[in-house]
């Protein structure tokens, strides 16, 4: 009874930890609310956009969720970056809340609670899954949700946990292939542990059935486009994976999540492999670490299991520390100096600052300082910050040329970009400026056809001024587009006025499908 009245004392608000805990969970949702409409579209965003136009089971780059997520937040929040942000920011709380019910089922108190959380507070590598509309949050989120489901299972031995997990894994792979590692690496611990008697029961299979049966729509979606998974993932292997070695792998593991967490994990790590009962999920890790290192796969498709990692890792250093006289004074230096690294670094993981208070605080602090270079351009600006400038100003720049044709012009003229990201911003962004939908023989867009068969001109943006004197007979340069912040690929790219086609492009279409992931 004693004991019990102790659980119910720590878990209670009239704890401080209680109040902690719910203040890191408001700080997460402001900075991901605070950060969701700054700077803009990043251009995969706008890709899932618009395949949320064309809802189906299945697209060329990724499977069906993030597409219809995406109509959900545009249903509800209208066009709004910060609709569509807000739906990844509560995934992201979700991610949370999972992290603190790991803890509880683990034993764990309030303040490991409070440390789980915390190092997820610091790694820039969840602010970027957590800002960004893409399928990584909702994968990860998944990858949780198997994991949570199996250990009530293998707790309590209900079997409806089996099946729920099952509907997790399908899900999951509705999201991101990427599911098929975290299984994976699970059936490998079972096979490890004295769990492998689990494999063979009725429960697992009937598990197994219902993600089969959730996965059946994508798989005969695939069947009927002859298999594009396949060529995404020769593309991705191509230009992505090949240079990935495992020591690269291995530091990335350490250095996504800062330095400062790695105890954090790593002891969960090991106090999962030190308990019989859990070392199934430390052998999990090492399992899909092993998958993801023999397929090159990049580094932060592992993130989904860390939450977990943290959460053992949580419970060991506050049993540890509740063994220590110091232990008022231990924990809240403890979670302050991982809170504070963590907000330190915050802005590299996602837009909390304008760019030009970023540029000013990364040289300040002179990590990875953003700094100008003398042609206008900066240096040192991430990927994925770059990939949310420039759209706009693309759009702005077509619509400008659109206007200008006459009436009889606009209804037979194209919209046409190079890439998805520049295809889905003159589809998503050009609507207000009456913009018909964009063309593109890349990624999904090549599914939604040629356009206007009648079409007489086009406008196109990144495609070369020579490749468009093959199709067309008048080939127009509207400028060279730049922008000092966007990314190189699109930085200096042509804006083309192109006049009587040689052919209908529709004729091309077919023998084109080779260029879909090039």
């Amino acid at each position: 009874m004693k004991n019990n009245l102790k659980i119910t004392l720590d878990q209670s608000p009239k704890n401080a930890w209680w109040w902690v805990l719910i203040a890191l969970f408001a700080v997460k949702l402001f900075i991901h609310l605070w950060a969701g409409n700054q700077y803009g579209f990043h251009r995969d965003e706008l890709l899932y956009l618009v395949q949320g136009h064309h809802l189906s089971f299945g697209y060329m780059e990724v499977p069906p969720v993030t597409a219809w997520l995406g109509r959900l937040a545009r249903t509800i929040g209208g066009d709004s970056l910060l609709a569509m942000r807000t739906l990844t920011a509560l995934a992201g709380l979700c991610t949370l809340w999972l992290t603190v019910q790991f803890v509880r089922k683990l034993g764990g108190s309030l303040f490991a609670q409070v440390l789980a959380v915390v190092c997820i507070l610091a790694s820039p590598a969840f602010y970027r899954h957590h800002t960004l509309f893409q399928p990584v949050v909702f994968d990860q989120l998944c990858w949780l949700l198997v994991y949570y489901f199996l250990l009530h299972y293998l707790l309590s031995h209900q079997p409806r946990y089996l099946l729920w997990m099952g509907a997790a894994a399908g899900v999951g792979m509705l999201t991101k292939y990427n599911m098929l590692f975290c299984v994976g690496g699970i059936v490998l611990a079972m096979f490890a542990t004295n769990h492998r008697k689990l494999i063979a029961s009725p429960w697992v299979w009937a598990a197994l059935g219902v993600s089969g049966v959730i996965l059946l729509p994508n798989i005969f979606w695939q069947y009927q486009h002859d298999f594009p998974v396949m060529d995404h993932f020769k593309g991705l292997y191509k230009k992505q994976l090949q240079g990935m070695t495992a020591g690269d792998f291995l530091l990335a593991q350490l250095r996504m999540h800062q330095y400062i967490t790695a105890p954090v994990w790593l002891l969960g790590l090991w106090y999962f492999l030190q308990q019989k009962s859990l070392r199934w999920l430390g052998g999990a890790y090492l399992a899909t670490l092993g998958l993801f290192i023999i397929a090159q796969g990049q580094a932060y498709y592992f993130n989904g299991v860390y939450p977990l990692m943290f959460a053992g890792g949580a419970v060991f250093i506050a049993q540890q520390i509740e063994k220590n006289k110091a232990k008022l004074l231990i924990r809240p230096v403890l979670a302050l100096v991982i809170f504070t690294l963590g907000m330190v670094v915050m802005p590299y993981g996602t837009p909390f600052l304008t760019i030009d208070q970023l540029i000013k605080y990364t040289q300040a602090l002179d990590i990875n300082p953003i700094t100008p270079l003398p042609n206008g351009r900066v240096q040192n600006l991430t990927s994925d910050y770059a990939d949310m400038f420039g759209w706009r100003e693309q759009v702005k720049v077509v619509a400008d040329t659109y206007t200008k044709l006459s009436k009889t012009e606009q209804e037979h003229c194209l919209i046409w970009g190079e890439n998805y990201g520049e295809a889905g911003a003159l589809h998503y962004l050009g609507k207000p400026y009456g913009l018909p939908p964009a063309i593109s023989v890349h990624g999904s867009f090549y599914l939604w056809g040629a356009g206007n068969p009648n079409a007489q001109l086009a406008i196109t943006v990144g495609l070369s001024p020579k490749d468009m004197r093959d199709l067309f007979e008048e080939v127009t340069l509207i400028q060279r587009f730049k922008h000092p912040y966007a990314i190189d690929e699109e930085h200096n790219i042509p804006i083309l006025l192109c006049r009587r086609p040689k052919q209908p492009l529709g004729t091309y279409w077919k023998k084109w499908r080779k260029y879909v992931f090039s």
